[in-house]
């Protein structure tokens, strides 16, 4: 079986945001502790979404780990098939290891929540339609340390379908990202590797507020990045 995708186009991201508040208060920076960028060249995009119109529904996921504990406030994630105002909204889960399998596998749901403000930027590629988007989580997510966990975004539309775009070959890490669709006829997670005959994983950046983490993590924190 073959699965719709859509071909990656070149894109900037941000490394770190700062988060504000209304009342005047002095922003807070929020840094990367995990970072995972679009393929920029040759990357594929994957149906990853709800389309309302005749009930269609894949969720795709994505599993990554910290070496500290972090509260994860923002994420950002590239796609492709909508600006921000045509998503009616944005389902962001984040799952459990399934450690009763012997492969990796998401099990039960640490979190979800619905995003309906988000932040796009058009990038330019060949579809005419990939964008780059930010959102701030409405309920922090707590991640603990050296604990594997599996990331969810799924994109909401009336009439057409969202795509998540991958990360390199170079910028996998863990297994390989999963997909559960009754549409495309597995129901329950299922491999990339058993998909496409291929190894996935998806682009997505996850930030967390700096201020409560000890000075010991950061040496952990900077190992990340080079």
């Amino acid at each position: 079986m073959r699965l719709t995708f859509r071909i990656l186009a070149t894109t900037a991201c941000a490394l770190a945001v700062a988060v504000g508040s209304s009342s005047g208060a002095a922003a807070r920076e929020q840094v990367p502790v995990w970072n995972q960028q679009p393929d920029l060249v040759s990357g594929g995009a994957y149906t990853a979404s709800v389309r309302l119109s005749d009930g269609y529904w894949a969720e795709a996921a994505d599993d990554f780990e910290l070496p500290f504990s972090a509260s994860v406030e923002s994420i950002e994630w590239w796609g492709s098939g909508g600006e921000p105002s045509e998503l009616l909204h944005v389902i962001v889960r984040f799952y459990l290891d399934d450690q009763t399998l012997a492969r990796g596998n998401p099990g039960a749901v640490a979190y979800q929540e619905t995003i309906s403000v988000l932040v796009g930027e058009e990038v330019v590629g060949p579809t005419g339609d990939d964008w780059r988007y930010t959102a701030d989580l409405p309920v922090p997510f707590v991640a603990s340390a050296s604990v594997r966990y599996w990331v969810s975004i799924q994109g909401v539309k009336q009439s057409s379908q969202w795509y998540w775009y991958e990360s390199p070959p170079d910028g996998y890490w863990g297994d390989t990202a999963m997909l559960r669709s009754e549409f495309w006829g597995f129901p329950n997670w299922s491999p990339y590797t058993e998909l496409v005959d291929d190894v996935r994983a998806f682009s997505f950046v996850l930030y967390a507020d700096t201020t409560p983490v000890e000075a010991t993590t950061w040496g952990a924190l900077k190992s990340l990045f080079r």
